[in-house]
């Protein structure tokens, strides 16, 4: 998942912080008393291998909900080739027989920050299977862009956040107001990004949470636990305050209602969200409305950055389409199973609609498949192909080599070596599928 939401100005790479503790710290979070994070969750049984990459050595240690566990120093030299190849912060594998997750821990500011990315990924990956495997998520900006429902979630995050932050009870009526109002406007936005608010959501809940008991321990007092929640998640959520990138209102929605639930129910919620709710539709789906004006200089200000929005995404789409339909390219679709650890891109995807379908582009991605393909700020779409669900992005034929059934790349930002490959002809271009 695209989850690096500490922004770059926190990540300081030089710094080692004590590899140590954030593992038996984590351990205690995440595979002694999990069950303060989320009810069906827990890394018992499964391993760390923290990075610290100065020392070009990592810390090896299995998850233990009992007993002791026997952890080890690895040089680098023989670790699996992930993220010590390409970059990233994390990357999930399979190591002495354990499903495991690599951290680059020195990548993080405080421990905090680095239990905060173990727990969010680690719940993406291990906690989510189940609702995970179901949904269908829309990422990103989509094209064009209506600033509307925008601006309504924008204010259900901000009452959400109020709430929290003041507990007064009318902060979450007003919350009630924003959120029924937008699933009456615009049901079908409502639709496309409740998927996002239900994994991002609960995945930044669990983060931050999770880096709570990891400081605070499995025998503090609930009050003083919940507390020191309330305060991590509003301290969290500062990096996104002042923005209106659509991929922050699940972060924060998702978040602040999974805080409040946790804070004020003792309803199965979890197993609700688990369901197939969102967390803000099970906090807020019987609280009365109260009702309130609208903030008109947020409008303004809503409607001004996606305006100027969809004219940076046209300034995307419209290359990308044109490399696309030029007649000396092909497509090379990559199966996301091929995927290696975390990814990024240059902004938020891009959704508009082409052949049918809805496509998305992730402008300047930089990504690694296993240690055959490697992108470079490549722009890159997602979605289905005649290949199947594949990443796939359109490559000049005089750049590739092909030797036999085989294929190679290497331009400035895509390299592919020697993988195995198939040629269908499909939407009226050819399209080389990269085999799983």
């Amino acid at each position: 998942m695209l989850a690096l939401f500490f922004t770059l100005s926190e990540i300081v790479s030089a710094r080692t912080l004590d590899v140590r503790s954030i593992a038996e710290d984590a351990n205690a979070a995440l595979a002694i008393c999990p069950q303060k994070l989320w009810p069906s969750f827990s890394l018992d049984g499964r391993a760390m291998l923290l990075l610290y990459d100065p020392a070009q050595q990592a810390w090896y240690e299995p998850f233990h909900s009992t007993g002791t566990s026997l952890p080890a120093v690895v040089p680098y030299s023989r670790l699996p080739h992930t993220i010590t190849h390409f970059g990233g912060t994390f990357a999930f594998v399979r190591y002495r027989a354990r499903d495991t997750i690599e951290l680059l821990a020195n990548a993080f500011p405080s421990e905090a920050s680095a239990i905060f990315e173990l727990a969010h990924e680690s719940f993406h990956k291990f906690g989510q299977g189940d609702f995970l495997a179901a949904s269908t998520q829309q990422r990103g900006y989509v094209y064009p862009e209506p600033w509307n429902p925008r601006y309504l979630r924008h204010e259900i995050g901000f009452w959400l956040e109020r709430s929290v932050k003041e507990r007064a009870a009318r902060d979450l009526s007003v919350a009630s107001y924003w959120y029924h109002r937008y699933l009456h406007d615009f049901p079908n936005d409502a639709d496309s990004v409740k998927s996002l608010d239900r994994l991002e959501g609960t995945a930044e809940y669990v983060g931050v949470a999770a880096s709570v008991l990891a400081s605070v321990g499995c025998f503090a007092r609930t009050l003083v636990y919940r507390d020191a929640v309330d305060n991590a998640a509003l301290h969290h959520v500062k990096a996104f305050n002042g923005t209106f990138d659509r991929d922050y209102e699940s972060y924060v929605i998702g978040l602040f209602a999974s805080v409040i639930l946790a804070d004020r129910t003792s309803t199965p919620w979890a197993a609700r969200i688990e369901a197939g709710e969102t967390p803000a539709g099970v906090l807020l789906a019987n609280i009365p409305p109260a009702s309130t004006h609208d903030d008109l200089q947020l409008e303004i200000a809503e409607r001004h950055f996606y305006d100027q929005q969809n004219k940076r995404n046209w300034a995307i789409i419209e290359p990308f389409r044109a490399a696309v339909s030029a007649h000396d390219t092909s497509i090379i679709a990559i199966p996301p199973s091929r995927l290696s650890g975390s990814f990024s891109s240059g902004q938020s995807f891009v959704n508009f609609r082409m052949d049918h379908t809805i496509e998305q582009i992730l402008p300047r991605a930089l990504a690694q498949f296993g240690t055959s393909v490697d992108l470079l700020n490549q722009d890159t779409a997602i979605g289905p192909t005649p290949c199947g669900a594949a990443f796939w992005f359109p490559v000049a034929n005089h750049d590739i080599r092909f030797i036999g059934t085989r294929i190679s790349i290497q331009t400035q930002s895509v390299r592919v070596s020697e993988l195995h490959y198939s040629t269908l002809v499909g939407m009226g271009r050819r399209w080389l599928c990269v085999k799983p």
